[in-house]
């Protein structure tokens, strides 16, 4: 790959080695969804895991969303 940036390459890649490892897979609304958990039963859509592209024009499971699970 080539990457045409003014930015020094260690900027570039900074945090990509970061893994987060307290993500879950849960079914929300009969949606595969991998969230991660805040408190009081609630979490943060990451991903939406869907054959079906109208379900990712719901605005209520972009990612960064919280629901209740």
């Amino acid at each position: 790959m080539i990457y045409w940036t003014p930015l020094d390459l260690d900027a570039v890649f900074e945090g990509w080695d970061d893994v987060q490892t307290n993500l879950l897979e849960t079914e929300y609304d009969g949606l595969l969804l991998q969230v991660e958990p805040l408190e009081q039963g609630k979490a943060r859509v990451v991903r939406l895991i869907s054959g079906n592209p109208m379900d990712y024009l719901r605005p209520d499971l972009a990612p960064g969303s919280v629901i209740s699970y």
